[in-house]
């Protein structure tokens, strides 16, 4: 996320999936619920974070305060 604040960038379109079992069969709802939910942010750049309980969506670039 820090690269992506810093250049300014607005592509790449980021998943971050914050959790500490990081194995296919435990994310892959969450990762496929935030996909569905954010297609529209994803396809014109932004940095998606997810965990167990909520999502976050950020469109690019970010711009810092």
């Amino acid at each position: 996320m820090v690269l992506l604040a810093a250049t300014g960038a607005d592509t790449p379109s980021v998943i971050q999936v914050r959790t500490q079992d990081i194995l296919p069969s435990s994310i892959e709802n969450i990762a496929i619920a935030a996909l569905r939910q954010f297609e529209s942010e994803l396809e014109l750049g932004a940095l998606v974070t997810v965990d167990l309980t909520q999502s976050r969506v950020r469109v690019l670039p970010i711009r810092r305060a």
